[in-house]
């Protein structure tokens, strides 16, 4: 499967199969916001959804991040760091903010940019 491309699920298939995996209540109403954002920039959402729901264990985190970061992909700040420094990993906004930083997201607007 493609990052870029076409969706390869509807969203509520999406939200369906977070449900069936036990993500959180918040995890599942991003759905919608990854679904949104990334065809957007053309990317599949269900490869965008997917990775955010391995870097937060579908919304439980259990690392060092909590929901309070608004950060879907465990994006580190320009300094980086640890995996277990709080200090060491973006802190955004808002979920917006936070899904646009996300890697997949991000590499297909760099695609664009240098085509």
């Amino acid at each position: 499967m493609l990052i870029k491309g076409r969706p390869s699920a509807t969203l509520k298939q999406m939200a369906k199969w977070a449900e069936s995996k036990k993500a959180t209540p918040l995890f599942i109403e991003l759905a919608e916001v990854f679904y949104q954002l990334a065809i957007k920039v053309g990317v599949n959402p269900v490869m965008a959804y997917a990775q955010s729901a391995k870097e937060t264990a579908y919304g439980r985190f259990g690392g060092v991040l909590d929901a309070s970061f608004n950060n879907p992909c465990g994006m580190k700040t320009t300094q980086g760091g640890g995996n277990y420094d709080k200090s060491a990993h973006m802190q955004f906004n808002n979920w917006i903010d936070g899904i646009c930083s996300n890697r997949s997201l991000s590499i297909v607007r760099w695609i664009k940019w240098v085509s």
